[in-house]
This record gives structure tokens, C-alpha cells and sequence, in this order.
């Protein structure tokens, strides 16, 4: 899609001359119209050359891209089109912009560093016009104080850019960070590293509905809605981490919203990186209830296609309460697929088990069967605890696990896990006394 940056430009109004002529290195001469005499061409050249001369203001904003990503886009064509040096090299600006620096991704862990201009800077190649490179609600602005004569070079510098930004925009087929700036009301984004966890075990008709209709379709083009529900710690946004992983291997970008308030606001973004995945947890913080307010209805105008209607986007929401979903959100159509998370069943609880406990001496004596029939039905993060304390017990013995070990760590959880599942108790002092004040008054009504 193509950026909608708004290029403007202001003057004095002054009649535009359209005299033609005509240059040449080997003959030297000015046609004149028939008609004209010597002094009406010298007047009209003249009037013509006034005219170009006249300062004019020309701006540019890239909006609907991210800044960073303009400002990057600026340098790069101002470099490659008039051979500029970076910025504070002596000889080419008066005075030199400021650099910052900004991060295009990432290998072998470290961040790749790019550095954009930023700040008043001179353009020589338009007879030192002033520029100015900044950045107004998010998004690159360019403005450069320029003669008239140069339109045509600095209106096909901004379209230069327009074009760099679209074809080499730095999330493109990145995993990127998106958190919500609320004071200025703007998405702020930064690219990150994604490794997948290979110590991530589901259940075996989760890993069927994954691997078969959620991984086995990235590549197919369309609109998807995706829901991933559950109790905590069974791998919903671990499973989500790994399908970006299998995304971006196909050149998908992909999005994780910190902050679901702004999810409407990312999916605009979202349109220029199709095919994209967008990761949206805890979706039943702005879907909570049975009426429909106006950011529920913005939502599910979203998904049901009126935002992204011929689309790649592929959005995927997590829950730890379904409960709450608002009933619009639940109709066939707006939600494509629910992969429902559950606690490990006891095959997958022996696999977590398996998983750390197989790199210590002992393991093959251990009576997996008898320790799986001990645990309470808990999360997979809560298994995978269990054995990384039977780890470290086992550290504290020469590296050595037996089946004894693994029930004490058993035990040494079983009181948290029913301290996890229990309900709150209210201790409020003050809401107690003024229960206890209406309970005592009501008691005196009655008698």
C-alpha cells in the first residue's frame, strides 16, 4: 500500500513565465517566437529568471510510517542522491544536523545500528537551501526553503523517499515490539530478537491444531482471526513466539501489541507489511462484558473485514478468561479458529518431566508413571517448576535424580498449587467494620 505522505508548498504568488529555451555546449543561441523582438524576449527571460529565483517552502511528512523508520529513509536517499557525507564531516553542511541512532535488526544477537540525520541542515546541491529534518505526531517530517527554480529536483527527492520507505522499510519481516504511548497517542515500535522454546510441550491435539491449521496455513494468503484460550502457564504466548519463528522464516512480519488498547491503531499500521501476523494478549481486557461500546464495535468492524478486507493479516488473540469475551466477538466468522490450552494431561506431564530430567544420572530408574499419578491437575509451568527443582536437588546429590526426589519437589509445590487456585479473601479492615456495622444494624431492624 502506498504511504500517504502530504507534501506541501507555499510562495509568493507571482505569474509563472514559460518561455522556452534551450542550452547546448556546442551552439550558443536563443530562439525567440516570432514575433518577439529582442527586448520582449530579454524582459520575459528576465521577468522568467525573477520569478525562479523566489523562495519557496517545501514540506513533506510521512505519514502513517513509523519515525525512525523516516528518518532512516531520509539519510539514505540523501546519501545515495546527492552524495552527501554523514552528518558533522566539515564542508557539506552549515550547520550539521544531529545523528541518532537507531536499531534495523539484529544478528547473532547483536542489534544492527543505523544512524539518521535529524535537525536544520543545509542542502548544497539546491544552492545551500536550509533544511530541516524532524519529526511532528510520530512520523519523519522533511521541510526545505528552497528557490523556486529547484521544484522539480526537490519534489522528486520526496517521492524518492515515499518510495525507499515502502520497498525497504526496517520492519519489514521483522519481529517487531509495539507499545502504546498514550500521552501522544502514538504507537511506539522496536524491532527484537524471536528464539523458539523448544521446552514448550503441549498436548497432542494442541500440537495437531498448531502445526496443521495455524502453522500449515502461513502461507496461504487471507484475513485470519485466531483465539488461543486457557488457564495460565500452558504455552499460549510461548506457542505464539514459536509460530513467528515459522513466520518470519517466510518473510511475515510480525507484531506484538503490549498493549491491546491500541489495537485498532496497529492494524492501520499493519496494512503496509502485509503478510503479517499481529499478537494481541489478554484481548478480553477491552472486549469485557455483554454491551457493545464503540471500541468493541471498532474491533469487530476489524475483523469481520471492513478494515481488512483483502488482507494477509493473520491476528492472533490469547485469554486466560473467555468468560468475559463480549457475545459479538464470539460469532462464527469473526473468530476463525479457538485452540483451547489445557493443563497437561499425564503423557504430557512425563514429557516436561523427561525434558530436564534426562541430562542427570538416574533418570532411566525413575517411576515416571508413579510421579505423574502424584501431581494435582496444574499448569505445564507449574510441572516444568516441579522439575527444575528436581534438578537442582538432584545438583545437591551428584548429579544424581531418583523417583524420591522428584516426589519431595512434588511436595515442596503441592501446597502452592492450591494456593494458586484458591479465591481471594478480602482482609479490608474498613470494608470488614462496615460490613460488620450493616450486619449488626440489620440484625436490629429485624428484632
Amino acid at each position: 500500500m502506498k504511504a500517504k505522505s502530504k507534501v506541501s508548498t507555499t510562495a509568493t504568488v507571482t505569474k509563472t513565465i514559460n518561455t522556452v529555451t534551450e542550452t547546448s555546449k556546442t551552439v550558443n543561441k536563443i530562439i525567440i517566437p516570432e514575433g518577439m523582438t529582442k527586448k520582449q524576449a530579454a524582459e520575459d527571460l528576465m521577468n522568467q529568471w525573477n520569478n525562479e529565483e523566489q523562495f519557496q517552502q517545501f514540506q513533506i511528512m510521512l505519514d502513517g510510517w513509523d519515525w525512525k523508520d523516516g528518518l532512516r529513509a531520509f539519510r539514505n536517499v540523501i546519501e545515495d542522491k546527492f552524495g552527501w557525507l554523514k552528518g558533522g564531516e566539515a564542508g557539506w553542511f552549515t550547520p550539521p544536523p544531529s545523528e541518532i541512532t537507531i536499531t534495523t535488526g539484529y544478528k547473532n544477537g547483536e542489534p544492527i545500528l543505523e544512524s539518521a540525520f535529524y535537525g536544520p541542515c543545509r542542502f548544497p546541491v539546491f544552492e545551500d537551501a536550509e533544511g530541516l529534518i524532524g519529526v511532528s505526531g510520530g512520523h519523519a517530517t522533511c521541510s526545505i526553503r528552497a528557490k523556486k527554480k529547484f521544484s522539480l529536483q526537490i519534489n522528486t527527492f520526496f517521492k524518492e523517499v515515499e518510495q525507499y520507505i515502502q520497498n525497504n522499510s526496517i520492519y519489514r519481516n521483522k519481529p517487531v515490539i509495539v507499545t502504546y504511548d498514550e500521552d501522544n497517542d502514538r504507537l511506539d515500535l522496536n524491532i527484537t530478537e524471536i528464539h523458539g522454546n523448544d521446552r514448550i510441550i503441549l498436548n497432542e491435539d494442541e500440537y495437531l491444531v498448531i502445526d496443521n491449521f495455524v502453522i500449515g496455513q502461513l502461507n496461504e494468503p487471507g484475513k485470519r482471526t485466531y483465539l488461543f484460550s486457557g488457564p495460565y502457564g500452558n504455552g499460549k504466548s510461548e506457542t505464539a513466539m514459536n509460530i513467528a519463528v515459522e513466520a518470519l522464516k517466510r518473510e511475515i512480519s510480525f507484531f506484538y501489541l503490549k498493549d491491546t488498547r491500541a489495537f485498532n491503531k496497529l492494524l492501520v499500521f499493519a496494512k503496509k507489511y502485509e503478510p503479517c501476523i499481529v499478537f494481541c494478549e489478554d484481548i478480553d481486557e477491552i472486549t469485557t462484558g455483554e454491551d457493545r461500546d464503540a471500541n468493541i464495535n471498532q474491533i469487530l468492524n476489524t475483523i469481520d473485514g471492513i478494515e481488512t478486507k483483502g488482507r494477509n493479516i493473520t491476528t492472533i488473540f490469547t485469554t486466560n478468561h473467555e468468560d468475559r469475551i463480549n457475545p459479538a466477538l464470539r460469532r462464527p466468522g469473526r473468530i476463525d479458529l479457538i485452540v483451547n490450552f489445557q493443563n497437561p494431561n499425564n503423557v504430557t506431564k512425563e514429557r516436561i518431566l523427561r525434558l530436564y530430567l534426562e541430562q542427570l544420572k538416574g533418570h532411566e530408574s525413575v517411576d515416571y508413571e508413579l510421579v505423574v499419578n502424584q501431581m494435582d491437575d496444574t499448569s505445564g509451568a507449574t510441572v516444568a517448576e516441579i522439575a527444575k527443582r528436581a534438578v537442582r536437588l538432584a545438583q545437591q546429590h551428584d548429579n544424581e535424580i531418583t523417583t524420591d526426589r522428584v516426589l519431595a519437589c512434588i511436595k515442596s509445590m503441592a501446597y502452592q498449587i492450591q494456593f494458586m487456585k484458591g479465591s481471594v479473601t478480602d482482609v479490608n479492615p474498613l470494608k470488614k467494620s462496615l460490613e460488620t456495622l450493616r450486619d449488626f444494624m440489620t440484625l436490629g431492624v429485624e428484632g
